[in-house]
């Protein structure tokens, strides 16, 4: 049981919980990809026995050897560290974000070590707004923002089928008579 269903109140029902895209991890994924592609694999191998052979500290020494005689796989390696540390924090985004739409409420919490939680009543909330890029278009996520005049704004951020999260959110407050 997650955060949001802990807490919810007396009457009040979980109608939707949607979930951060898996494309959050692409950027992470394409740099891995083009630093593996580009790497020349004779030179990986004889970089790995020069480091080996001489040591970590003697290459910090000559890093400018290195960069002079193997740039290319100097700049693979560092694309490829770009890329983990990019899926890296793509995955603890995607494992981190809750977000969740109930009978009463729309609520975010997110935090690995500490949770902070944002929450909008239905009843205060202004418009709800998507927004989408191309590749969003394509592949079916976009931002979500729950506007409120008196809280601020709420963000669902790439979220899966943003459409279906605005349709619910609009259906709820509709038949709550939030509108009326």
């Amino acid at each position: 049981m997650n955060y949001i269903e802990e807490h919810l109140v007396a009457k009040e029902k979980l109608l939707m919980q949607p979930g951060v895209h898996w494309f959050i991890m692409a950027p992470g994924l394409i740099m891995i990809f083009i630093g593996i592609n580009y790497m020349p694999s004779r030179k990986l191998g004889a970089l790995i026995d020069w480091v080996s052979y001489y040591g970590l500290r003697h290459m910090v020494k000559n890093m400018d050897l290195i960069l002079e005689k193997n740039w290319l796989i100097f700049l693979c390696l560092l694309l490829i560290l770009a890329g983990f540390g990019s899926l890296f924090r793509g995955i603890a985004r995607r494992a981190s974000i809750k977000m969740g739409i109930t009978s009463e409420r729309v609520l975010k919490t997110y935090g690995i070590f500490t949770t902070e939680t944002e929450e909008i009543a239905l009843r205060n909330m202004e418009s709800i707004d998507i927004a989408q890029n191309m590749v969003g278009r394509i592949f079916n996520f976009g931002n979500v923002y729950f506007n409120s005049t008196i809280y601020g704004t709420i963000i669902f951020p790439m979220v899966k089928n943003p459409k279906n999260v605005r349709k619910t959110a609009l259906t709820v407050m509709d038949e709550f008579s939030v509108f009326r």
